[in-house]
Parts: structure tokens; sequence; C-alpha cells
């Protein structure tokens, strides 16, 4: 819907109206582009083996952004009043 009324791609929309403004310097929708050196893999425990089930080079499973999941961040850019105190 927001894609559809702003005519934008919903990554791009949140970012300039949302992640830009509260300051979140370090805030997308895709490992790809942000950091992937600094993201950790995700590890899946099949027959009593630990193996990697994802690592962030891997390609998106959705060719889009969702709006369910997937922001990439950093604690830094979170905004202060949503940060545990």
């Amino acid at each position: 819907m927001i894609e559809v009324v702003s005519r934008e791609p919903l990554e791009q929309y949140l970012t300039k109206r949302l992640y830009q403004p509260l300051g979140m310097k370090e805030t997308c929708h895709q490992i790809a582009k942000f950091a992937p050196e600094r993201t950790s893999l995700v590890y899946r425990r099949r027959d009593r083996k630990w193996t990697v089930g994802w690592k962030p080079t891997d390609p998106p499973k959705w060719p889009f952004v969702r709006g369910s999941g997937g922001m990439v961040t950093t604690a830094r850019s979170m905004p202060s009043s949503a940060r545990c105190t």
C-alpha cells in the first residue's frame, strides 16, 4: 500500500521518511547493502551436528523488501527512545 500511494519502493520510502529523520544511519533491508562482514552466520542443528544454515552473502529469499520483517540495523542506530534502559 505504501508503494502504491507514495509511488516509491518501500525501502526508499522508509529510509527517507523514517530512518534518516531518526538518525538511523546504519539501517536498511538488505544485508548486502549493509555490512555482510559485520553480520553473523545463522547456525542450525541437524542430526546432532551444527551447520551453517545462512550466511550474509547468501542471496535474499525474497526479491523485494517485506513489511513483515527484514530490517537490518545496529544498536547504535536505534533511537534512544527504542532502547532498553
